[in-house]
């Protein structure tokens, strides 16, 4: 059987999307157009080892942005899959924006991937240039309800919204059961972690990611260690570290997702008091290995994995207090352990396997209903 030839246009070959990529070549003719081999704030170690599956297109850059750019070479393809599957990754970049113009110009049917996106207080421009082009699309791809206010609201047709579920994990990623305590307290040891209770962020060290607000919850903390992955400069937030918890801090730079992986077993929750992410894959990386989480209603993979009292707590951003009584109420009694239990069992259908075969089974039922489309 021929397989149906699509071409996916993205920034940079992110490690998970180069493995979704990989896993849609069992059902597809796959092409992908990248603008980017790697974005100027990412380090070299942080892109993928994986062999490419599908076929891989690096155009060349007219202009060049920090992890996105123009790239005019993005026309020819689009002309030469103009009888096949298209997907634009993003709008906001610039090849992304100058493919739907082509695009909607030819009256080329295309789909149009939404990780996720809160609505902001836009001027009338600006929310004028979001609705062209996002609205331009024929066909959506979200990663559920968030995604789809966020897509409605620029224009897109909800009927025309597809659902996949978005992760950056294989089935083999996600642990059987959650680790005991005395399995913990052992890879505490081997991270030469002693504290009696682990809290664990995983992110850039940056304002937006919330780091601020976790030092001050647990600013009465002494037998919780509190281990900040993904950089080793705290110096910008030395002035809201506590005496109480200046000893119970660790630092850990930038970590492969093996690496990350041991981090998250050995701690008993995980914090990202972040004040804006669209999505926020850590989430589901932390779930598969059977943690409870806090995070904040600006973290759409909190919205859409975390309930509030089961496996978690979804807290208002920039709220210190609640932060500080929503990792208390993770630590009363047996709670750390129950709720990292409901996070396994949530988190199962979120695997890289699964969002192929969704695409694939999303694909089928648009040519099935639209005739744009012929698929064998």
């Amino acid at each position: 059987m021929v397989k149906q030839r699509i071409l996916y246009l993205t920034n940079i070959p992110s490690p998970y999307r180069v493995e979704f990529f990989n896993e849609l070549t069992k059902y597809m003719d796959v092409t992908v157009a990248f603008e980017l081999r790697n974005a100027k704030n990412r380090e070299e170690s942080w892109q993928s080892g994986e062999n490419y599956k599908f076929k891989s297109v690096f155009m060349k850059p007219l202009i060049t942005k920090t992890e996105s750019a123009y790239c005019p070479e993005v026309f020819k393809l689009l002309k030469e899959f103009k009888n096949d599957i298209i997907v634009v990754g993003g709008y906001a970049t610039p090849t992304g924006m100058a493919a739907i113009l082509y695009l909607k110009a030819k009256k080329i049917p295309f789909y149009l991937n939404c990780d996720g996106g809160f609505i902001g207080n836009d001027s009338l421009f600006k929310k004028k240039v979001k609705t062209f082009f996002i609205g331009s699309a024929n066909y959506y791809l979200s990663t559920g309800v968030g995604a789809d206010k966020y897509l409605v609201y620029y224009g897109a047709e909800k009927e025309r919204i597809y659902h996949y579920s978005f992760t950056s994990l294989r089935k083999e990623d996600i642990e059987v059961k959650v680790k005991t305590g005395d399995e913990k307290v052992s890879l505490r040891k081997e991270l030469g972690i002693t504290e009696k209770n682990m809290i664990v962020f995983v992110g850039s060290f940056i304002h937006r990611k919330g780091i601020d607000i976790l030092l001050k919850a647990c600013k009465d903390k002494e037998d919780t260690a509190v281990v900040l992955v993904g950089g080793s400069d705290i110096s910008a937030y030395k002035d809201m570290v506590s005496e109480k918890l200046k000893e119970h801090i660790y630092t850990v730079g930038f970590k492969n997702k093996e690496e990350i992986k041991l981090y998250y077993q050995a701690a008993d929750l995980m914090v990202l008091p972040t004040r804006d992410d669209i999505w926020g894959l850590v989430i589901n990386e932390a779930m598969a290995q059977g943690l409870p989480v806090v995070t904040t209603n600006r973290c759409l993979a909190g919205l859409t994995l975390v309930k509030n009292g089961e496996n978690g707590y979804i807290v208002p951003v920039e709220d210190v207090k609640a932060t500080k009584q929503a990792i208390e109420k993770v630590f009363e009694g047996d709670n750390a352990s129950e709720f990292g239990k409901k996070s396994l069992v949530k988190i199962r259908n979120y695997t890289i396997e699964k969002m192929a075969v969704e695409h694939r089974d999303v694909f089928k039922a648009v040519a099935e209903s639209d005739k744009s489309h012929k698929v064998e």
